[in-house]
């Protein structure tokens, strides 16, 4: 490895064999979010939480992973906190802006807290008298220095390029900012509250039930896979696309349940795996068809489920019994599990994203970030 490379390069090319780091990443998710539970309680979220429950309008900004987070806060904060949200591409919302003002509020979201779009964007919001939160991994980054305050993690900087633990910490970070501003409207929190004390166990408990699984799966050697969702795991099937495709190196197509069935399905062929996040009773039916229409084509079907029953036309099936606004924490986790087993089987380095070789590392180099 070529030691003038950027550090966070250098040390994600470090391992060339399992585990790499993207494993120890995904491992890691449930002491991560005991460690970001930990965090608030010696210090919670209240002061932000006070002044964003008198604002009229919050939006969520980010890039990849982070923009998905403020996919999925949304429905948190529309169910519990009973407040308007959106979710904003923090390029788009920097360049084509909304009609915010100092009524609103912004989220800007970054894992490593130097992203240059959701800082400008979040510096333009300020000087429109907005109130701005930062969400990040890493201490005294330009993001903290940047928002009006500034929530941070407790494990910093993920060595994989491809992150995961970080989707599941900022997104508890989220949630708990969400539960705060409720408690702010007076709203009863509790039973919210228990759900996400519970996200550390349940989070170990889905990775060690679907391990065997989901390396049978990627076992099967699928070149390309279809991940179907709606509400809050639109988020989940955009972050689970985005993983196969820079860690695996796999066409990954993520569609939101409805928009898929009106015309993408006709490029689905036989032995494409097609994924369908199958959560909540609202969805069910549809779900259900949607799999058995499939099945006529010929592809593979993994039904990821909080239902009790079994369609004759799943292939493979995981069950995952939590709340639907829950489910973004764990319906994301054998996604992270087939990414990886499907790199180990393909013989990629799921850190690494193709940087090994020199095109690659030069586009890389060369992108503006």
């Amino acid at each position: 490895m070529n030691t003038s490379l950027p550090d966070y390069i250098v040390r994600a090319g470090e391992r060339d064999a399992h585990p790499f780091h993207m494993w120890e990443g995904m491992q890691s998710i449930p002491e991560t979010l005991s460690k970001t539970l930990e965090a608030y309680r010696d210090n919670s979220y209240a002061p932000f939480g006070k002044v964003i429950a008198d604002k009229k309008h919050v939006y969520f900004t980010g890039c990849g992973t982070s923009y998905y987070n403020g996919i999925a806060a949304r429905y948190a904060f529309r169910e519990i906190a009973g407040m308007n949200s959106s979710a904003e591409y923090a390029l788009e919302f920097l360049n084509y802006p909304p009609l915010y003002s100092e009524n609103d509020a912004c989220v800007g979201i970054s894992h490593t807290g130097g992203t240059a779009a959701v800082i400008e964007a979040l510096k333009r919001f300020k000087n429109a008298g907005g109130y701005t939160v930062g969400i990040t991994d890493v201490a005294g980054s330009p993001l903290t220095q940047t928002a009006d305050g500034c929530l941070s993690g407790a494990a910093g900087r993920e060595p994989a390029l491809p992150k995961t633990r970080s989707y599941t910490a900022a997104l508890l970070k989220l949630f708990l900012l969400t539960a705060d501003i409720a408690d702010a409207k007076r709203s009863d929190t509790r039973g919210f509250r228990e759900d996400i004390l519970k996200t550390p166990e349940l989070s170990a408990k889905t990775l060690a039930d679907n391990e065997q699984l989901v390396k049978d799966v990627a076992a099967r050697n699928y070149k390309k896979m279809y991940i179907f969702g709606s509400g809050i795991n639109l988020a989940t099937i955009q972050e689970g696309a985005l993983k196969l495709s820079e860690a695996a190196q796999i066409v990954a197509v993520p569609l939101q349940l409805e928009e898929g069935m009106h015309g993408p399905w006709v490029t689905m062929n036989r032995g494409d795996l097609v994924i369908v996040l199958n959560f909540g009773e609202n969805n069910r039916a549809k779900c259900e068809k949607l799999l058995e229409s499939l099945s006529y084509i010929g592809v593979d079907l993994l039904n990821i489920t909080d239902g009790v029953s079994s369609p004759a036309h799943e292939k493979y099936r995981i069950h995952i019994p939590v709340p639907e606004l829950f489910t973004a924490f764990y319906s994301v986790l054998p996604l992270y599990q087939l990414t990886y087993f499907t790199a180990l089987n393909n013989g990629k380095n799921p850190d690494f994203m193709r940087l090994w070789e020199e095109n690659y590392l030069k586009t890389r180099l060369s992108l503006p970030r």
